[in-house]
């Protein structure tokens, strides 16, 4: 009987369990796809505001300047035939454009996941969870950088109109929890509000 040097056994023994490990990682990422590809994450609706801005005065008010904002309604429906689980505690809302050749993720602060009071949600088969959110969504963008107070102190009006145009079409959501990480694929309805966000100036 031929013996085997013990270093070679080690060393083959390390090389199995390693092919496993890999193997059984690619299963896990296959099966989270897979899982994945049975959510549809859709924007249902879009509501951009502050496309026109307007003060009353020449003296500067906070919030001038900072760009369109948008409400968003989002859903995520599971067509497949398991229950999945929403870790909302866990949960992250980015917003997804390119604004002037610069793609941006920037993290969506006011959602409804806090008025939920959950931790969790289950989604049974072939039902559907709503939420929404709103943000400044170019504030941290050159755009906000170009109209700083210094900039803005002698303007009363801004048109946004622009802006909009160039990243809208851009848009996406991303929805990510310990478990779940998903990029809108549509878009269904936009409202552009055609009133102009006036800020007033009051003199106490």
């Amino acid at each position: 009987m031929k013996c085997r040097n013990p270093r070679q056994q080690a060393y083959e023994i390390l090389k199995k369990n390693r092919q496993m490990k890999n193997i059984l990682v690619i299963a896990l990422m296959l099966i989270l796809e897979a899982g994945m590809a049975q959510l549809d994450f859709k924007i249902e609706n879009i509501t951009v505001s502050k496309v026109i801005e307007e003060m009353d005065t020449n003296i500067y008010i906070g919030g001038f300047g900072e760009g369109p904002g948008i409400s968003v309604i989002c859903s995520i429906i599971n067509n497949s035939n398991d229950t999945i689980t929403l870790f909302l505690s866990h949960a992250e809302i980015y917003v997804i454009f390119t604004f002037e050749n610069t793609k941006y993720c920037r993290k969506a602060i006011y959602s409804s996941f806090i008025f939920l009071n959950k931790d969790s949600l289950t989604v049974f088969p072939n039902q559907r969870f709503d939420f929404n959110f709103y943000d400044d969504y170019l504030l941290g963008t050159d755009f906000h950088k170009k109209n700083s107070r210094i900039l803005l102190k002698d303007i009363i009006r801004k048109d946004n109109t622009k802006e909009v145009i160039a990243t809208l079409p851009t848009l996406k959501v991303r929805y990510k929890d310990k478990n779940i990480d998903i990029v809108t694929d549509e878009i269904k309805n936009v409202i552009v509000e055609d009133i102009p966000r006036i800020y007033k100036y009051y003199d106490e």
